[in-house]
């Protein structure tokens, strides 16, 4: 009996307490947001024809998405799944509408009277106005495009609200992740939603990518069952394996295109979901190499943490840059400077620090002064539930 309860409590894992290393994880969003403006701007100077910038491009396509569903199943709060559907609602429409809604109407006001770089439309005339709002209305942000990963977000959220209560072994879990992340693949490369010829817009709140972002969703719960974020790896061995990681994913990142061939690297927002293999590999090495930077840094620096909590504020921040700033820095320095890989890569980075250490003054006056309405991260220090096997 004592072997039999032991071997059960073996096989039984406990939703790790991530209080202890919430460091470290505010650290990982904090880089992975540092990626998200430095691929938005790299993005302009591919448009402008820099081949280096397009591998730029490839590389932080190949796992970046993937990663930000990752933490967020990671610190998702398993009480939630226990919240009736109108607790539910508002805690996705404050935290995650009200950011969207508010960012998608300022930039809309700012389109009017600044001329920008809009390239899903919106601008121009009345029309293309009312088409912009009701784009944005259906999950497609025509005037603050970074903020499209909000959209994705809520359908992937409302998917585990209804599908995680269910989840309650690890055998379970594991097997839904796969079958999601397979069906999800299918559902992308058998339809285009983005690309389509079709009299009307098959697109609503990307649920035609949620399945298979559900899939890396429940990685990120898995993971959280495990005791990854607490083990204590010396800074040489980091150092050895991101190297290691970095080479692998710098190959792999080149082969992991978009099956449709309209672009040349993973493009989630136009449903480009590369290799069916390379896909996943790439995502959680990237992952991977993200947290284990966060380890290297090991720092609790009131500005990192505090922009790696307010994420999705961030993601809004961005549309500022991406529709306004960086096609005018990305023109201007293919024109004075040429395509040189140096000169781009010099100033991307530059454009990209610059624009988060703008972002900080108004993360901190927003943070402080409408904390429930710009979505932080919930870090949940305990969780009662168990996952067994």
């Amino acid at each position: 009996m004592s072997t039999q309860t032991t071997s059960m409590q073996e096989n039984t894992i406990q939703p790790q307490p991530i209080d202890q290393h919430e460091p470290i994880l505010h650290t990982a969003l904090f880089l992975g947001m540092f990626f998200v403006f430095l691929g938005y701007v790299v993005e302009q100077f591919s448009l402008q024809g820099d081949a280096s910038a397009g591998l730029m491009y490839q590389f932080i396509a190949s796992f970046l998405l993937p990663f930000f569903i990752i933490m967020a199943g990671y610190m998702s709060n398993p009480m939630t799944m226990t919240l009736g559907p109108k607790a539910f609602l508002a805690r996705i429409g404050t935290s995650r509408i009200i950011p969207y809604v508010v960012f998608s109407l300022l930039m809309l006001v700012s389109s009017i009277v600044l001329p920008g770089w809009f390239p899903a439309g919106g601008t121009g005339s009345l029309n293309n106005m009312i088409g912009g709002v009701m784009s944005t209305l259906i999950g497609t942000p025509v005037f603050d495009i970074p903020a499209w990963f909000i959209a994705l977000l809520v359908s992937t959220e409302c998917m585990h609200y209804f599908v995680g209560r269910l989840l309650t072994t690890k055998t379970r879990l594991i097997a839904v992740m796969v079958i999601f992340y397979l069906e999800g693949y299918w559902f992308n490369a058998a339809v285009q939603f983005i690309f389509q010829t079709y009299d009307w817009n098959l697109n609503f709140w990307f649920l035609s990518q949620t399945p298979m972002m559900y899939g890396f969703y429940l990685f990120g719960v898995f993971m959280r069952s495990t005791d990854y974020m607490q083990r204590n790896v010396s800074r040489r061995n980091i150092l050895i394996a991101m190297g290691i990681g970095l080479i692998c994913l710098l190959l792999a990142s080149r082969l992991n295109t978009e099956p449709f061939h309209l672009l040349p690297s993973t493009v989630f927002l136009a449903g480009g979901t590369s290799n069916l293999f390379l896909l996943p590999f790439t995502a959680l090495l990237g992952t991977a190499l993200l947290i284990l930077g966060a380890k290297l840094w090991n720092t609790s620096s009131p500005w990192t943490a505090r922009l790696g909590k307010n994420t999705i504020l961030l993601f809004c921040l961005n549309g500022i840059f991406y529709h306004y700033m960086n096609p005018l820095i990305a023109k201007w320095s293919v024109t004075l400077l040429g395509t040189a890989w140096w000169a781009t890569g010099i100033l991307s980075m530059a454009m990209a620090v610059f624009s988060m250490a703008l972002c900080i003054p108004i993360v901190t006056l927003v943070a402080r002064s409408f904390p429930q309405r710009i979505g932080r991260w919930e870090i949940v220090a305990s969780v009662p539930d168990t996952i067994e096997q």
